[in-house]
């Protein structure tokens, strides 16, 4: 038996440990539903580790995000006083910290899914804990279906279910023989404090409103909710130079998805370091909505919530992602808000009026399975060997025609060959996770002798790079500089990559140029990641440099490869129209195009004013008629 420091007794968690053991002893499933800070993540493994462990079994805590699962394994490995990857461990998108005697992991979803592939019952797992359920992922749904098949072959599997709102009558409809604990709310009391009518520039006045907390109270972090990483770089660099004239007590750091693991380690202890310092700070954290649950930071007591976030919707007849700034649910405001509540008393300023939150904002959020394309899961649901897609039990079914859609997606990639079975190249793609054109761009660029140059580019795209990030430079300037291609996005983003390495990965160089250094940290990481997976997949890369007109070429067709179902024709001077659904498209204004070509490709569309194309690189015409042709 494991015996550990149980040094958090005061989180409201506690007063639920007893009632939680004693329902999992008689149910299979278990349903915790309990605020935001109540020590739901970290505890509840560590009550299951003394009680219900066997000798060679684990138990699973899934995350939707990798920092969540990275950071709670590094908590509770400190709360136990053990390193990290010894008891406990995590597993998520290209890293894993575990051992042979490790009990408690905690993982990403698409991680978990990836280990049924080899292991349908998973076995392994005596306790599988899905967190932060009510964000109701694509993931999360998808392993609720497959655990209530499980749970009728494993009998003595427990499955608990941990969010910090739920639908409950839903859950309770879907499961059979499982029982809900409600655990008690936050420790402190949050004062809530509306805006007078609704805020146009949200990022302007929470410039403001962080000064006058400063000139209003004595010390106390901030949680600044943005929605998403162009609009937090803007807030760090405008703070930072209204820091430097002002020479307020003021400390601004960025927090999103992709940053190293030392710059989190940092975010975490920001509290402990700045109770030593001498001087009083306030440490604002522009977080976009990773913060409202799936990470804990103490010391949080202002919390300023500018009502948005950043959301996927797919549109299966137009066969179009887009990102939309979306207004939160109640549910999310509430999460937010109960952030600064965590160690003492808070405020939380809501930058929208009292009667948009009752009227105008939604109760929960859309689960993300009715509004997004499901290529990614279908690939994993047939690694899996689910094939009957139509009639497995989804707690909300998806759409017919977004799974048709994917369907065909992935039989024209070659994924899928005409009777829905996984192909070799499908094979690939459901173990390498990224989109699977650029998993077919990675494959294909082989025969074009350019592996190493597609996977930076690949790399770069798969970090949320966009040429908005780049939108600093000048076109006739960083086309003669050397930054920007004349056939496009995707060889400028190659071009930004490996200029950055030429100046030895340099700070200076990045902030000049208007790059996010953070995210090319990031990409250099993660580049070395999927090399290493290609070659343990047997994927074969060969690069070899040639420094002559054909270099280029050679990788725009790589590129078209993988993304030849997403190219465009000429119009008009600046109208396009989409090959395969003959949409009438534009050129984003961020795309850094040198001129206007007659056939292009493109990575996403997006809709706003109208149905723009990012990222475009100019293609062959006879490329386009030898794919067409082909297929």
């Amino acid at each position: 038996m494991i015996h550990f420091l149980l040094n958090d007794s005061s989180l409201p968690i506690f007063e639920a440990r007893d009632h939680i053991l004693k329902q999992l002893k008689i149910k299979n499933v278990l349903i915790i539903i309990g605020d935001t800070g109540s020590g739901k993540s970290t505890q509840v493994p560590r009550f299951l580790l003394n009680e219900y462990i066997e000798p060679h079994s684990k138990i699973a805590c899934t995350q939707p995000r990798r920092l969540a699962a990275m950071s709670l394994a590094k908590r509770v490995s400190q709360e136990i006083e053990k390193s990290t990857g010894s008891l406990v461990g995590f597993s998520v998108r290209f890293e894993r910290c575990v051992s042979k005697h490790t009990k408690i992991i905690y993982l990403t979803e698409g991680i978990l899914l990836r280990e049924l592939a080899s292991d349908p019952l998973l076995s392994v797992f005596t306790t599988i804990i899905i967190d932060e359920a009510h964000e109701r992922t694509l993931f999360t749904d998808l392993l609720l279906g497959i655990f209530k098949e499980i749970i009728k072959l494993r009998k003595y599997l427990k499955v608990i279910i941990m969010s910090a709102t739920l639908e409950v009558n839903k859950f309770f409809n879907y499961f059979w023989n499982t029982v809900s604990i409600l655990v008690p709310g936050r420790l402190f009391e949050v004062e809530l404090l509306y805006a007078k009518h609704a805020e146009k520039n949200y990022l302007r006045t929470s410039i403001m409103l962080i000064f006058n907390i400063q000139r209003s109270f004595f010390g106390g972090d901030i949680l600044l909710f943005l929605t998403g990483e162009d609009d937090i770089e803007e807030f760090c660099l405008i703070m930072t130079k209204l820091l430097k004239l002002y020479k307020k007590n003021i400390r601004v750091y960025p927090l999103y998805s992709n940053l190293s693991s030392e710059y989190q380690e940092e975010l975490f202890q920001l509290h402990k370091n700045n109770s030593k310092d001498k001087d009083v700070y306030f440490n604002v954290i522009a977080s976009t909505n990773i913060a409202e649950s799936s990470i804990t930071l103490d010391g949080i007591s202002f919390v300023i919530d500018g009502g948005f976030s950043k959301i996927k919707i797919f549109n299966p007849r137009l066969k179009i992602d887009s990102l939309l700034i979306y207004p939160i649910s109640k549910a999310s405001a509430h999460q937010r808000s109960g952030r600064a509540g965590r160690t003492k008393p808070g405020k939380c300023f809501r930058l929208y009026t009292e009667n948009c939150f009752n009227f105008k904002l939604a109760d929960q959020l859309c689960p993300e399975i009715l509004r997004t394309n499901l290529h990614n899961m279908i690939l994993i649901i047939k690694k899996i060997g689910i094939e009957d897609l139509v009639h497995f039990d989804f707690i909300d079914p998806p759409p017919p025609e977004t799974i048709m859609r994917a369907l065909e997606l992935l039989n024209l990639l070659g994924a899928l060959n005409s009777n829905g079975l996984l192909t070799k190249i499908g094979l690939v793609m459901s173990e390498i996770p990224i989109e699977p054109q650029s998993t077919k761009a990675i494959i294909e660029s082989k025969k074009y002798r350019c592996c190493n140059e597609i996977i930076s580019i690949i790399a770069m795209l798969s970090s949320n790079f966009t040429m908005r990030s780049s939108s600093t430079i000048n076109i006739e300037k960083g086309w003669k500089s050397g930054i920007i291609h004349k056939d496009g996005d995707h060889l400028t983003i190659l071009n930004i990559y490996h200029l950055w390495r030429s100046k030895c990965k340099s700070k200076i160089w990045a902030s000049k140029n208007g790059m996010n250094y953070k995210l090319l940290e990031f990409v250099d990481k993660l580049r070395i990641k999927l090399i290493n997976l290609c070659y343990r997949l047997g994927v074969k890369l060969i690069s070899e440099f040639e420094d002559n007109r054909n270099y280029f070429s050679k990788i725009r067709k790589a590129i078209f490869s993988g993304y030849f179902l997403q190219t465009a024709r000429k119009l008009t001077e600046k109208m396009y129209i989409t090959d395969l659904d003959h949409h009438s498209v534009l050129i984003h204004p961020s795309c850094k195009v040198y001129k206007s070509y007659r056939c292009v490709m493109y990575n996403s569309l997006f809709f706003s004013t109208a149905l723009f194309m990012c990222i475009v690189t100019k293609v062959n015409d006879s490329w386009m008629k030898n794919y067409y042709n082909k297929d």
